[in-house]
């Protein structure tokens, strides 16, 4: 059976949280696992156990999750609770943060140990909350607790599946879960968002994209052009993109990357405070482009389907969404949509038109410097290297650049030695 990613939430669950030794489950360990059965919102049944660790833990592993060597000393293998834990899962649909790292790790181990594939359904639930708390700046445990008042602590097994289990009964609570009606939009639609609401400011635009049958890695990205009344940017801050999330005016953030690729909620969003748009700026134009799309041959017409729709922040509704049709073929770049002025008020626009020549050339069309490299300005890496960036990055929940400048920490520190020797020899001339 192939395992399916859900979006909903089942009467009938168990959610799942390990902590390892590290993210690869091919070089690293699960030193703790703790799984809660979940029927109509009510805790049936628990497993839980630490784990003996193969060598001694990292001072960042135990400072992460309190976890000590001395407590694993006495602790079984996997080998030992394997087929516990296989008949404590194995018919469940399996619930975690970020879970797809758990059920790698599940995987990996299942199959050294019994031979056996585990393939379970699952549910993501930090993608549900991205999907029924939109706008938040990470979504990562502790991040969420802050936001919705839990007080349960993170970063151990059990602890962690019970906020899973407190953030869905808030949600069934809220009843947030039952389908809110918006406006859906054809390609060149347009919508007043402010005639009806004249009190609208704080809107989140969502952006997704369903690549899930695509052999080659793909990297889409969003851009964010606030132009004058000439259809061109002002000055190069008018352009929010990778390496320039927020405007000046504060009137608008790029949220970064999220998960992408999946077609399961928002990849990327960008918040948008419509009291803060400077006077000079008549419309909003938002662009969706795919990353060195001539050098792998791709273009959107692989694209399965797409989507940008408005969220009203302060209420947390959904009001307006447009998918994009399937008209695509040759094209590297998307203008999907616009929100501009018209008569002291705010519009949205489905636009879905397509263009050749990716990012720096739509880039030219709204008056951004040719001669600057805009797709990734100063930041230069090889493409599959990025890649494996912005997935730890959102593994661990973090920015791209706290993983760089992790990696050049401990670059620097391997070769610290060297460094020295450097310093020496500058003394010795």
């Amino acid at each position: 059976m192939e395992k399916r990613n859900l979006l909903l939430i089942p009467d009938e669950y168990t959610i799942i949280d390990l902590e390892t030794t590290g993210i690869n489950p091919h070089i690293n360990h699960i030193i703790e696992i703790g799984c809660i059965k979940i029927k109509n919102d009510r805790e049936v049944a628990r497993f839980e156990t630490l784990l003996k660790a193969p060598h001694k833990l990292s001072s960042r592993i135990k400072k992460l999750t309190g976890i000590t060597d001395d407590m694993l000393a006495k602790a079984p293998s996997f080998e030992e609770i394997a087929i516990e834990l296989w008949n404590f899962l194995k018919d469940e649909i399996v619930v975690g943060h970020n879970v797809n790292f758990d059920i790698n790790f599940l995987y990996k181990n299942f199959q050294r140990t019994l031979n056996i594939e585990f393939e379970n359904e699952y549910i993501d639930s930090l993608k549900i909350c991205r999907k029924y708390y939109p706008g938040l700046k990470s979504y990562s445990l502790e991040k969420i607790c802050d936001e919705l008042g839990i007080k349960e602590k993170n970063h151990r097994a059990i602890s962690d599946c019970l906020i899973v289990k407190t953030i869905f009964e808030k949600i069934h609570k809220q009843k947030i879960g039952e389908k809110i009606m918006s406006v859906v939009l054809k390609k060149g639609q347009k919508v007043n968002l402010t005639k009806d609401n004249p009190k609208l400011k704080n809107i989140l635009i969502g952006l997704g994209w369903d690549l899930s049958d695509q052999i080659n890695e793909f990297d889409l990205d969003t851009s964010v052009f606030l132009l004058g009344a000439d259809g061109k940017v002002t000055s190069e801050d008018d352009f929010i993109f990778y390496n320039n999330l927020k405007h000046k005016s504060e009137s608008v953030e790029h949220l970064g990357d999220n998960l992408k690729g999946s077609g399961e909620g928002d990849d990327e969003q960008v918040k948008i405070d419509l009291s803060k748009i400077p006077a000079q700026i008549e419309k909003i134009d938002f662009v969706i482009t795919i990353y060195e799309s001539e050098e792998r041959k791709q273009n959107f017409g692989q694209l399965k389907k797409a989507y940008i729709r408005v969220i009203d922040l302060d209420r947390n509704k959904e009001i307006i969404r447009y998918d994009l049709g399937k008209e695509f073929s040759v094209e590297t770049a998307i203008v999907a949509a616009e929100i501009y002025r018209s008569k002291g008020e705010w519009k949205f626009q489905a636009i879905g038109s397509g263009f050749i020549g990716g990012l720096e050339a739509l880039s030219r069309n709204y008056g951004i410097n040719s001669g600057r490299k805009s797709d990734r300005a100063s930041i230069v890496m090889y493409s599959d290297v990025k890649i494996a960036v912005k997935k730890l990055a959102i593994i661990h929940q973090v920015k791209i650049s706290d993983i760089i400048n992790d990696a050049l920490e401990k670059y620097i520190q391997d070769h610290n030695e060297e460094i020295n020797k450097y310093d020496n020899v500058i003394k010795n001339i």
